[in-house]
């Protein structure tokens, strides 16, 4: 999606993070962006298939205007966050209630103490259980997204590929099932 809209990013996945909670690793990850250079990070998960490159391009706008965006989950987190390095506090940012229904006000106030205008995204629903990818596969959502979702519902043998390379052939990597967001 970043891809579409024009932007660099960064893919900090789990081999690439440090510290123990959520919250240090993800503090962690965004140290690490902005010792590189960068002046603005939006953090986008994989876990809100509403958020299209759109809304992306809202977030975008709101955080250059504000130094701060959100878009607040449903369950009272956040399916994404941007924030100016001005605005951001490792050691703050690491002792938030993360993936806690808390989340989304929490942010928003530490967000606020260190300056910063908080611009807001619409509320959309993340998924991080068999409930919400229920109610997920109700919602409207482009055709191949909710048949990936739909097959990722019945289990790792219907979300492989039909027709997985063969083992034996010279190259070929035995097919993985496809896996959700980590549950925590």
């Amino acid at each position: 999606m970043a891809r579409q809209v024009g932007v660099d990013f960064i893919c900090v996945d789990s081999s690439r993070q440090t510290g123990n909670t959520f919250g240090e690793r993800l503090s962690g990850a965004l140290q690490q962006a902005f010792a590189s250079g960068y002046a603005q990070l939006l953090v986008i998960g994989n876990d809100c298939p509403q958020l299209d490159a759109a809304r992306l391009r809202r977030a975008l706008a709101a955080l250059a205007r504000t130094g701060a965006v959100l878009g607040p989950a449903t369950d009272g987190g956040v399916y994404l966050l941007g924030v100016a390095r001005a605005h951001f506090e490792a050691r703050a940012w690491a002792a938030l209630p993360w993936q806690t229904a808390t989340l989304g006000r929490a942010l928003a106030r530490q967000l606020r103490t260190s300056g910063a205008a908080v611009g807001w995204l619409p509320e959309l629903a993340d998924i991080d259980n068999e409930q919400d990818l229920a109610h997920a596969l109700r919602q409207a959502l482009p055709w191949a997204l909710r048949r990936a979702l739909r097959r990722l519902r019945r289990g790792p043998a219907a979300a492989a590929p039909k027709n997985p390379a063969p083992a034996d052939r010279p190259g070929a990597a035995p097919a993985q099932p496809r896996r959700g967001p980590p549950a925590y």
